[in-house]
């Protein structure tokens, strides 16, 4: 049977909160704040009344010090009392006691919980252990004593707190890694991002990485911390992690029946995203003419952050046993986002297939890429494409394979391709991706809440991944509380990002394949007072007469930044949209720019 919750419970796992059956007390001026923190970082020990004071005012007291802390005491007794609470604290000795129980104060149920989680972890009962470790981690708020750490007795235990979070914390997740390697991986990021030296947690996320058959990310995990130890402390990687990297490299040399396709031919796709959810219709389109092989090229276009790529994926994962010959991946763009040549391509689609052909012009590989495809029934993924010219050599000319590319780009100038375009999700599509990072229950609870959070959002699936993993680390923030965030934040993007998770260099790579015309172009939208606009005012607003600012818009549109009606209506009555999350970068841009600032602001200045 469930105990009954505490009369009096106080919180300092985040801001200092008492509540007395249900129902929050005033904490009262800051100075009373402070005496309750200082004497709840001593939970039923003295504190002497001198160190109360020094807490309060520092070293230069006023003469009524202790007559003013004794009226804090009393104040705070008078609160429980009326509160229908026994008084907790006394005096003793000069000083001070505070008396709580470990089910009345939050650091101490932590640090209960924490014990018997990890005692019953290690006494093989790991996933008791893990739900305990779970539930204590679950107790924080934010910051311990948030708001009050100026004073140095409180910061001293505030960072005692977060040092023993970090270690529950770690604990927890060497024993969930093998069951929930991808929570695991979600919070992680978070953590490492308040405490970037510490090597347990980077061999925690390696593992986990691991676990969720993502090798070459683990290893890039390594290459990236010790690089930056070297760079800090002139210091290598400890013994530990270095036999962990090793081992991860053995595993990485070492073929895996998932590198085959189902019937044997080469697979070189992604691992496939557990728990897809949305895009039913296109999803069932792009699976229907992949399964039905009638056309040799199809393309998933639409603006930064709709899922472009995950799409593809799950399709061609949902097809795949459909093409004996092998399904292949490959990205049209290098490790720094510039578009690569078609003769790179050839180049790694051949390697992947087994034939070799180093040294080869553009044109000979291009015919041995045709003569291999022509007897084969193969499916070719190449994610992110720039331009046409790039791919066009990719296209099979005969045989039952299937080119599909993905693009921020319409890509217009291929003429005979199905197409499927994404935009937002649907809410109910929005809901049902933020439940994968946060759980059902979680929205049910505040539904109005989590619609917010979603609209905010766009409804884009990149910005709902970025927000859901947000909420998934820090699972004691409300959703209503986030909610208020964005809505108030002087940019969504300041709140829309997580450790290495954020929003800008997605955003600032949608206008790279612009050219410095059409970057100043998008910078000077941002000035219009809605992302839906005529026209006339974006004519209006460049200076420029409807023919040039239609040419304008036409090459914004094809590059896939400004969207427009799908049926013909006349230019005077067309109505242009900019995406969600583009308007407000455009925004920010604009602002920038006006203000002369030296920001990040990747547009060339207008002719």
């Amino acid at each position: 049977m469930t105990a009954p919750p505490p009369a009096l419970h106080l919180s300092v796992l985040g801001p200092m909160r008492v509540r007395a059956h249900g129902h929050d007390l005033p904490l009262g001026p800051l100075k009373q704040q402070i005496v309750l923190a200082v004497l709840l970082c001593s939970p039923n020990r003295h504190v002497p009344t001198d160190a109360l004071v020094e807490a309060v005012w520092g070293d230069r007291p006023p003469r009524t010090a202790r007559k003013n802390l004794h009226v804090y005491v009393s104040t705070l007794r008078r609160q429980l009392r009326q509160a229908g609470v026994a008084d907790r604290i006394s005096h003793r000795n000069q000083g001070y006691v505070i008396v709580v129980e470990p089910a009345e104060l939050d650091s101490l149920t932590f640090d209960e919980a924490s014990r018997a989680g990890a005692h019953l972890a290690d006494a093989d009962r790991r996933h008791t252990g893990t739900t305990i470790l779970r539930q204590a981690l679950d107790l924080w708020r934010g910051t311990a004593f948030e708001g009050l750490t100026a004073v140095p007795v409180i910061e001293a235990e505030a960072q005692r707190l977060s040092r023993r979070y970090v270690t529950v914390f770690e604990t927890w997740a060497e024993t969930a890694m093998r069951s929930s390697p991808g929570v695991v991986m979600d919070q992680i990021e978070q953590i490492i991002l308040a405490d970037p030296f510490r090597e347990r947690l980077r061999m925690i996320q390696m593992t986990a990485l691991q676990h969720a058959g993502r090798q070459s990310e683990a290893l890039a995990v390594f290459d990236d911390f010790r690089r930056t130890l070297a760079r800090e402390f002139g210091l290598p990687p400890s013994a530990a992690l270095t036999r962990l990297q090793e081992s991860l490299l053995l595993e990485a040399d070492t073929p895996s029946s998932a590198l085959g396709g189902a019937s044997g031919g080469p697979c070189s796709l992604p691992r496939d995203i557990g728990g897809f959810s949305g895009r039913a219709d296109e999803l069932r389109a792009a699976t229907r003419v992949l399964g039905g092989r009638t056309e040799r090229l199809a393309i998933v276009s639409g603006p930064v952050g709709t899922g472009k790529t995950a799409l593809a994926v799950h399709a061609a994962h949902q097809v795949r046993d459909s093409f004996t010959d092998g399904c292949l991946f490959v990205s049209a763009r290098d490790a720094h986002g510039e578009p690569r040549p078609s003769g790179a391509l050839l180049h790694d689609l051949l390697h992947d297939v087994g034939v070799f052909s180093p040294g080869e012009s553009t044109a000979r590989l291009h015919g041995s890429w045709q003569s291999w495809l022509a007897r084969r029934r193969a499916l070719v993924v190449v994610d992110d494409v720039a331009d046409e010219e790039s791919v066009r050599p990719l296209i099979p000319q005969v045989g039952e394979s299937v080119l599909l590319l993905t693009s921020r780009a319409r890509l217009s100038g291929l003429a005979q391709a199905h197409r499927v375009t994404l935009g937002p999700l649907s809410l109910p599509e929005s809901y049902d991706m933020l439940a994968r990072h946060i759980g059902r229950d979680r929205i049910e609870a505040d539904r109005d809440a989590a619609e917010r959070i979603v609209r905010a959002t766009g409804m884009l699936p990149l910005a709902i991944a970025v927000a859901g993993s947000k909420l998934a680390g820090l699972r004691h923030l409300p959703l209503r509380e986030f909610a208020d965030r964005l809505a108030e934040a002087d940019s969504v993007l300041d709140e829309l990002q997580i450790g290495s998770l954020t929003l800008r260099p997605r955003l600032r790579a949608a206008l790279r394949d612009l050219p410095g015309a059409g970057q100043a172009q998008f910078a000077e939208l941002g000035r219009l007072p809605s992302p839906i606009f005529t026209l006339g005012e974006a004519s209006h607003l460049l200076g420029r007469d409807d023919r040039s600012t239609g040419l304008a818009l036409e090459h914004l549109i094809e590059a896939g930044i400004v969207g427009a009606p799908d049926t013909e209506v006349c230019a005077h009555e067309v109505i242009f949209a900019l995406p969600d999350l583009l308007h407000r970068y455009a925004v920010e841009l604009a602002g920038t720019a006006h203000a002369g600032g030296h920001g990040e602001v990747p547009v060339a200045q207008p002719a």
